[in-house]
C-alpha cells in the first residue's frame, strides 16, 4: 500500500509572505536574487509561517538558531511552481528570513516543502 498525502488544507495556509530566489553571486561575490532587492518581492499566498526560535545541530556539528518555519504546498500555495532552496529569502512582518534547511514531503510527487529559516 502506498501512502498518499493530501494537500495542506487552505484553512491552515493563512499567511502571505514575500519571496526572493537566490540566483547566484555577482562579480564582487555579493548574492543576487530574483526579483532584485530593488524591486518588490514575489508575493506567496496560501502559505504557513511559524516564527519560533529553535536550536538545530547541523551535520557539521554546528549549532544554528532557526527563527521561522514556512510551509509551501505545491497544490494550494500561490504562485505555483516555487521550489525553495537554501539561501532564498522570505519576508514577513517586516523581518527577513533566510532558508537554511528544506525538506520535501512526497508520495508519488512532491506534496509540500517545509523551509527552516535563520
Amino acid at each position: 500500500m502506498t501512502l498518499v498525502i493530501e494537500p495542506i488544507p487552505k484553512e491552515v495556509l493563512t499567511d502571505t509572505i514575500g519571496y526572493r530566489s537566490l540566483v547566484g553571486k555577482d562579480k564582487l561575490g555579493v548574492k543576487t536574487y530574483d526579483p532584485a532587492e530593488t524591486s518588490p518581492a514575489t508575493e506567496l499566498t496560501l502559505v504557513r509561517i511559524r516564527k519560533k526560535s529553535e536550536r538545530k545541530r547541523t551535520s557539521d556539528d554546528d549549532d544554528i538558531i532557526l527563527k521561522a518555519k514556512i510551509w509551501y504546498d505545491v497544490v494550494n500555495s500561490l504562485p505555483a511552481g516555487i521550489t525553495p532552496k537554501e539561501g532564498d529569502i522570505f519576508i514577513h512582518g517586516g523581518k527577513t528570513y533566510t532558508a537554511k534547511f528544506i525538506s520535501e514531503a512526497k508520495d508519488f510527487n512532491i506534496h509540500h516543502y517545509r523551509v527552516e529559516c535563520v
